[in-house]
């Protein structure tokens, strides 16, 4: 698996990606039915987690993004917070950002050195049209999942 393969982000592909994905949506207590949203929550919901990092070789900064359309919102939405609740723009974006936290967490995993996971946020989707970023799109039970992993941003908040 990727685990032997001593990883570097730069050896990262797509299925990598996908499989990283679905491993961490498969962890997830997905309801029957998606929470309702509020006609406020965007179409598209976009978190950055940053991981901070001193192994060699390596950029000692990557950026992960994590964006949901509405219907996959909604069943994150329903994963943390309950089937029955209606969910507003704040708990969809907390669930969409605590998504970004897992998939940095495993992420994590497959890097040699130490690594810092920053605080997730609201995200930019557009940033992983960049050069140097490999990204994968999951279809799940409604809706799709994209996460998106490239070089970090210096000039992001280090807390």
């Amino acid at each position: 698996g990727l685990h032997d393969r001593g990883l570097n982000i730069k050896s990262l592909t797509e299925p990598d990606i996908e499989a990283m994905l679905a491993d961490v949506w498969a962890t997830l207590d997905l309801p029957d039915e998606a929470a309702r949203l509020d006609a406020a929550v965007a179409p598209r919901i976009t978190a950055r987690a940053n991981l901070h990092g001193d192994a060699e070789n390596i950029d000692a900064e990557l950026q992960l993004l994590v964006t949901v359309d509405k219907e996959a919102a909604g069943l994150l939405a329903a994963a943390f917070f309950g089937a029955g609740i209606a969910s507003g723009e704040g708990e969809v974006a907390d669930a969409v950002g605590e998504l970004a936290n897992m998939c940095a967490g495993a992420v994590k995993t497959l890097l040699e050195g130490e690594w810092v996971i920053g605080i997730p946020s609201p995200g930019d989707e557009n940033a992983s049209r960049a050069a140097g970023w490999v990204e994968a799109t999951l279809p799940v039970q409604a809706g799709w999942v994209r996460l998106a992993l490239g070089p970090g941003d210096d000039e992001s908040d280090r807390n």
